[in-house]
């Protein structure tokens, strides 16, 4: 009986070691989202020192979007950092907000490109929609064949999808594109995704 509790215990104290080194290495991103009668979990794996750097950029970026200056006119805008690519989404007024917004944006430590998606105008009226088509994309990527979804984020604006992150191959890359865009309601998608080799 000793040797049992004893034999658990050891087995326990492995385990947690083994997931701690898992945690130290990596950072684990999980999306949960359900799927008519079922659900689905999806991991994605980054590095520890990615995941922190794109944070704080993702971070830093707001606060500076959130100084009184700018704080009305850039309050609507959406950041996504992606080893240090910086996608920059949503609607201002005027353009002289976008100009500010990507100049700002700029500004902060460890930022490599600044995607300038930001749209002069009006509020988005195509809010539902949105929210359907990104559900409906993502859903498509992940059941796709040969396609990791697990490396993309998808943002959607006034009906038009963006695909943001790191694709396999050339091939995936066209096929990641494909997929969104034959999602109903899209009417155009724009990929940033690049490709790993």
């Amino acid at each position: 009986e000793f040797r049992r509790v004893l034999f658990r215990a050891a087995n326990r104290c492995f385990i947690t070691l083994f997931l701690t080194s898992l945690m130290l290495s990596s950072c684990v991103e999980a999306t949960i989202g359900g799927i008519a009668t079922g659900a689905f979990f999806v991991e994605r794996k980054k590095s520890f020192t990615a995941s922190v750097q794109d944070s704080t950029i993702e971070r830093r970026i707001n606060k500076k979007y959130s100084q009184e200056q700018y704080k009305e006119p850039l309050k609507k805008l959406k950041i996504h950092a992606e080893e240090g690519r910086v996608l920059v989404r949503g609607r201002v007024a005027k353009q002289q907000d976008a100009t500010n917004a990507v100049k700002l944006a700029w500004q902060v430590k460890n930022v490599k490109e600044v995607i300038n998606e930001i749209k002069i105008g009006k509020d988005n009226k195509n809010l539902l929609s949105d929210i359907f088509i990104a559900t409906q994309v993502k859903t498509r990527l992940i059941f796709a064949k040969n396609v990791r979804a697990i490396n993309y984020n998808v943002e959607v604006e006034d009906r038009i999808v963006y695909l943001f992150g790191k694709a396999e191959s050339k091939s995936e890359y066209r096929r990641a594109a494909k997929i969104a865009a034959r999602v109903k309601g899209v009417k155009r998608v724009v990929s940033h995704a690049r490709v790993s080799r």
